[in-house]
């Protein structure tokens, strides 16, 4: 299993927007051959969001990167971002 973690401040006005966005984003994650899961929301520090998706392995990861919504909503998502992102990827081991 590879879990992506993604986290990111949004520019300052722009939540509204990047949540519709991202909501929009995450339901077409979740609906992708491979997905095990996607959750996101916002994290404790005022303006940042964490997005976080789990794939059954490295073929379903690179489906999601050439993915018509990736291509799609990914670039107006990272138009809202204040800075760039910290993107996390790593293969669980085992899950309690």
């Amino acid at each position: 299993m590879l879990t992506v973690i993604f986290i990111a401040k949004v520019l300052t006005g722009q939540e509204s927007a990047f949540e519709t966005t991202l909501s929009q984003l995450a339901e077409d994650i979740a609906n992708e051959p491979g997905c095990a899961g996607v959750t996101w929301g916002p994290t404790e520090t005022p303006g940042e969001y964490a997005l976080i998706e789990r794939y059954k392995d490295m073929d379903a990861l690179e489906a999601h990167r050439a993915s018509r919504h990736m291509k799609e909503l990914g670039p107006p998502i990272f138009a809202m971002l204040d800075g760039a992102p910290v993107i996390t990827r790593f293969v669980e081991e085992r899950a309690l």
